[in-house]
């Protein structure tokens, strides 16, 4: 049965220049932890084949909302986050000195450092995953979308929501 479901599918794949692609079951909002339930194999034009995502998409995030039955493309999703943070994450908007935010060269799927100084001369340092590039504010910061480990956001969130932070880019 399965034999023969796979011919009919090359079969039409070769009739008609299709290519087989993955495509969302239901509305996903933008940084949605993706798992295979989310996804179903389907069939879309060859001619923007070098667009759509491959697997493996565990462990990765939508960067924007996808519509149902909408395919997958490599622009809508983020790098590998769980291997970096683990599986429980969040994701949340933070706000740097402009200079902190490395001169807008960080992009998506670059690993990073928050440091918060303390006041009683503790540093406090959260690793995270950039999930959008540096948008410039009117008052010379910088903000980002970034991934951080849930537990860690959760614990620290006075120091991810105060104006005293710098980042450091990781080695990817």
């Amino acid at each position: 049965m399965i034999t023969a479901l796979v011919v009919v599918l090359l079969w039409k794949l070769s009739e008609s220049r299709q290519v087989p692609v993955l495509v969302v079951k239901r509305n996903l909002p933008a940084y949605h932890l993706l798992s295979m339930d989310d996804v179903v194999l389907s069939t879309r034009p060859a001619e923007e084949e070098a667009h759509y995502a491959a697997l493996p998409i565990d462990g990765r995030l939508t960067l924007k909302p996808i519509q149902r039955d909408e395919a997958l493309a490599t622009s809508d999703l983020s790098p590998k986050v769980t291997d970096f943070l683990g599986h429980a994450v969040v994701v949340t908007g933070i706000s740097v000195p402009g200079a902190g935010a490395l001169a807008g060269t960080l992009r998506s799927g670059d690993r990073i450092r928050l440091i918060f100084p303390g006041r009683s001369r503790k540093v406090l340092g959260l690793n995270g995953v950039v999930m959008s590039p540096v948008t410039k504010e009117s008052n010379g910061r910088a903000s980002l979308a970034v991934a951080l480990r849930l537990k860690e956001a959760e614990a620290h969130a006075s120091e991810i929501l105060s104006d005293r932070v710098f980042l450091l880019r990781s080695a990817n």
